[in-house]
C-alpha cells in the first residue's frame, strides 16, 4: 500500500480528461447519453452511485461522498452492515473503508474493512505501503490539513494478489465520535505502473468490449509507444498482446497519414490509408475527426468500416490518443465492433450470427469475379502446416484449405500448385516474383516481411488462418523443461530468418526487444569469418529479425554469445536436417512452433516437446503481391477463409482432429 504526494491531484495523471473527451455521432446511432456525460451530476438519493460501476477518478469521488451522506443518513451500525454486504457498496476491488485519523500511525483504529472485517475495532499497525510511505500518517496530514483529497499508494489488489499502484479519495467524519476518514479506490490499468499484458490485451477487450476497457488498451499502447519509440510500432503492430482478431492497433500522424497498423488489411502506410480518413471512409460523412482529436488530446468516434474478422462492414467504437514519440505527435488508436457476439468476432465461443454474414459476403465477393487460374506456392518441408513427400501433390493444413476455397468457390477459383523448397526464409516475399500469385508455408504475418532488401513494400499478408506458438523440442531424457535452463552447453537448432529463431534469441537474452544481437555476441558465418556484435546504435551492431536484420550476417550458421547462460545457436537448412542433428546428439534442443514439434514427437520416438510460450502467439497467413491484382486475390481469398474458418474459429486442432476432413466439409456445406 503506498502513498505518493502529488501537488495537482489527479489532473497529473490526465485522469480528468474525460470532460474533454468529443462524442462523435457518425453512420451508426450510437447509444444515448447518460445524465452524468450531459452534465447534470446523478443523485446519491436515487442509488444511481454503486460500487460495480465506479471506474473513473470521478465515480471514485462520487461513491465516497454518497458513502458519507449515506453514514449520515443511516447511522455507523447499519452503514457498517451496509458496507459488507450490500451490493451497492461492495464489488470486487471497489468496497468502503473507514480508519480513524489520529498523528499516532501505528495506533490508528480501522472502523470498516470489508476484505478483513478481523481487523476491524484494533489498530491496523504500522502501515507501510510499497513505495515505502506510512499511509495512515499520510491520511491524517490530508484529512487534518484539507478535510478531503486523494491519496496515490501500492496495494495488493484482491483480484490478482499483486502489488498494485491505486488512488483513493478520503473524506473526513466522525466515526462514533472518533475523528476518522471515509474512503474508497480503484486500481487504474492504464498508468505506467499498471499496464500489465495479463489484464490490458486484445484478447481481453475483444472477449469483454467496453469504453473504459477500450480506454485504458489505448492508453497502454500509448505508452508503450511513447517510452520505446519506433521498435514498439512493431509490437503494437504484431504482438499477440495488442492484435487478436478484430482488435488491432494503429497509429496516424497529426495529418492523418497511416504510420504503422496491425489491421491485416491494411492499405499500408501513407496519406489516404486510414479508415479515419473521411475521403477513404464515406461513413465518416465528410468530418474532420482526425483534428479534433488531435485538438482535444484524445476522443471517442463512431463509424463503420470491415472487420478483417468477419469480412463484412460493421459499426465500430474507436477511441484515439495523441502521444508524443521521440518528440513527434502520433495519435494512437484502436476500437472493437458492438455488433460481435458475446464471445467476439473471431473469438472462441458461439459466432454463428458472424459467421453467417461472413459466409454471405464470401458468396457476394465471388460472384463479382471471373473465374480464374491462381499459381499458388507452397513450401515442401513444414509437416504439418505445408508440405510433400516424395515430390507429389501439397499435404497439410494449408494446402487443405487451399482445395476447400476451390471447392467453395463453385469453379471460380482454381489454384495450381507449385513447390517452394529450403532455405525457408524469405519464401513470402516469393509472392511479388513471377509465377507465383500466392504464396503459403506457415509464414508469420509480421509488418517487416511485406518489405523488400530496399525497404519497399512488395507483399501484403492476408487474414490469419492459423496460431503458432513456439517450443522446444528435445530428446526424451533432456532435463530442459524452459527456455532459462539452456546455457553455454547446450546447442540449439534452428532455421535461419523464422519467428522460431527470434523466439528463441528473445527468450534466451540473446537479442534485445528491438532483435539487437548483445554485446560481444560472436556470429560465424557460412563464407568463413565471423563478425562480433557490438552496441546497439554503434557501427558493429547486428541486428535479427524474423526473415530481416543486419545483412551482414544473412549466411550465418553459428552463434556464440558471449554469457554463459545463454545457448550456443546452431542454424540448418531445413527441417528435416534440424530433426537428424536432434537425434544425432549434434544438437540438445530444435527451437520451433509448437505445431510442427508435436507432430515430429507424436511420429519420432525419443522426442518431446517442452517449453512451450505460452505468453505469446503469432498468426500465420497467405502472402499476396502488393499489386492492384494480387489485392483483389487477396480480398477474395480473405472473404472465403473467414467463411470457412468461421472467422478464426475453426482452425488448426479442428483439422487435426478430423484428420484433415474439416474445411472440405464445410466447403461443402456453406457454398
Amino acid at each position: 500500500m503506498e502513498v505518493v504526494q502529488r501537488k495537482n491531484g489527479l489532473t497529473v495523471n490526465g485522469h480528468f480528461s474525460l470532460v474533454l473527451i468529443p462524442v462523435f455521432l457518425l453512420s451508426a446511432a450510437a447509444p444515448a447519453l447518460t445524465a452524468q456525460e450531459i452534465g447534470r451530476p446523478l443523485s446519491c438519493a436515487d442509488r444511481s452511485i454503486v460500487a460495480s460501476a465506479v471506474r473513473t477518478p470521478a465515480d471514485v469521488r462520487t461513491f465516497v461522498q454518497c458513502a458519507y451522506e449515506f453514514v449520515r443518513e443511516v447511522g455507523f451500525e447499519e452503514a457498517r452492515r451496509a458496507f459488507h454486504e450490500d451490493e451497492r457498496w461492495r464489488s470486487g476491488p471497489i468496497y468502503v473503508v473507514v480508519d480513524e485519523v489520529t498523528p499516532m500511525s501505528d495506533q490508528a483504529l480501522t472502523f470498516v474493512y470489508p476484505p478483513d472485517p478481523s481487523r476491524e475495532g484494533a489498530p491496523w499497525g504500522l502501515l507501510i505501503d510499497g513505495f515505502g510511505n506510512d499511509w495512515f500518517r499520510e491520511q491524517h496530514r490530508i484529512v487534518s490539513n484539507f478535510g478531503e483529497g486523494w491519496m496515490y499508494y501500492s496495494f495488493t489488489n484482491p483480484e490478482t494478489g499483486r502489488d498494485e499502484p491505486k488512488f483513493a479519495y478520503l473524506k473526513g467524519l466522525e466515526w462514533d465520535g472518533t475523528p476518522a476518514a471515509i474512503a474508497a479506490g480503484v486500481y487504474p490499468r492504464d498508468i505506467p505502473g499498471a499496464c500489465g499484458s495479463e489484464e490490458v490485451n486484445a484478447t481481453g477487450l475483444e472477449t469483454e468490449p467496453s469504453p473504459e476497457r477500450l480506454r485504458e488498451f489505448v492508453r497502454c499502447a500509448a505508452m508503450e509507444l511513447e517510452s520505446q519509440g519506433y521498435f514498439a510500432t512493431v509490437t503494437l503492430s504484431t504482438n499477440p498482446r495488442w492484435r487478436s482478431n478484430s482488435i488491432y492497433v494503429f497509429g496516424l500522424d497529426t495529418f492523418g497519414n497511416m504510420l504503422f497498423s496491425g489491421d491485416p488489411d491494411s492499405l499500408g502506410s501513407g496519406p489516404g490509408k486510414s479508415e479515419l480518413d473521411a475521403n477513404l471512409n464515406p461513413t465518416l460523412e465528410g468530418q474532420d475527426v482526425v483534428s479534433v482529436v488531435n485538438a482535444f488530446g484524445e476522443g471517442f468516434l463512431y463509424y463503420s468500416t470491415r472487420n478483417p474478422a468477419t469480412g463484412v462492414l460493421q459499426r465500430k467504437v474507436t477511441f484515439v490518443k495523441r502521444v508524443a514519440s521521440r518528440g513527434l505527435p502520433i495519435l494512437v488508436g484502436s476500437g472493437f465492433y458492438p455488433d460481435c457476439p458475446l464471445a467476439g468476432c473471431g473469438g472462441s465461443g458461439p459466432t454463428g450470427v458472424s459467421t453467417a454474414a461472413a459466409c454471405k459476403a464470401a458468396r457476394e465477393t465471388l460472384a463479382g469475379i471471373p473465374a480464374m487460374q491462381v499459381d499458388y506456392g507452397f513450401y515442401t518441408d513444414f509437416n504439418p502446416v505445408s508440405y510433400s513427400v516424395a515430390q507429389a501433390q501439397p499435404e497439410g493444413y494449408e494446402p487443405d484449405l487451399v482445395a476447400a476455397v476451390e471447392t467453395f468457390s463453385r469453379g471460380k477459383l482454381s489454384f495450381n500448385a507449385l513447390e517452394i523448397g529450403n532455405p525457408f526464409s524469405g519464401i513470402w516475399l516469393k509472392a511479388a516474383q513471377g509465377p507465383y500469385h500466392m504464396v503459403g508455408g506457415g509464414i508469420t504475418a509480421l509488418p517487416e516481411r511485406t518489405l523488400d532488401a530496399d525497404g519497399r513494400q512488395v507483399i501484403r499478408f492476408g487474414v490469419g488462418h492459423i496460431s503458432f506458438r513456439q517450443s522446444l523440442l528435445v530428446r526424451s531424457e533432456s532435463v530442459i523443461s524452459r527456455h532459462d535452463d539452456l546455457t553455454l552447453q547446450h546447442r540449439v537448432g534452428v532455421l535461419r530468418g523464422t519467428t522460431g529463431e527470434k523466439r528463441l534469441l528473445e527468450l534466451t537474452g540473446i537479442i534485445d526487444a528491438a532483435g539487437f544481437i548483445g554485446h560481444g555476441t560472436r556470429v560465424h558465418l557460412a563464407e568463413s569469418g565471423s563478425l562480433i556484435a557490438g552496441d546497439p546504435g554503434s557501427e558493429s551492431a547486428l541486428r535479427i529479425a524474423a526473415g530481416t536484420g543486419s545483412v551482414a550476417i544473412a549466411t550465418r550458421v553459428r552463434l556464440v554469445p558471449a554469457a554463459n547462460d545463454r545457448p550456443e545457436v546452431l542454424y540448418f537448412n531445413g527441417e528435416s536436417e534440424l530433426i537428424s542433428a536432434l537425434l544425432e546428439g549434434e544438437v540438445d534442443a530444435v527451437a520451433r512452433g509448437e505445431l510442427g514439434n508435436r507432430v515430429t514427437a507424436r511420429d519420432t520416438p525419443g522426442l518431446r516437446v517442452t517449453a512451450i510460450d505460452m505468453e505469446d502467439h503469432e498468426r500465420g497467413a497467405f502472402s499476396y503481391p502488393d499489386t492492384p491484382a494480387g489485392n483483389a486475390l487477396r480480398v477474395v481469398m480473405n472473404a472465403a477463409i473467414a467463411c470457412l474458418t468461421a472467422n478464426g474459429t475453426v482452425e488448426f486442432s479442428q483439422w487435426f482432429d478430423s484428420s484433415g476432413t474439416v474445411f472440405a466439409k464445410r466447403a461443402e456445406e456453406l457454398r
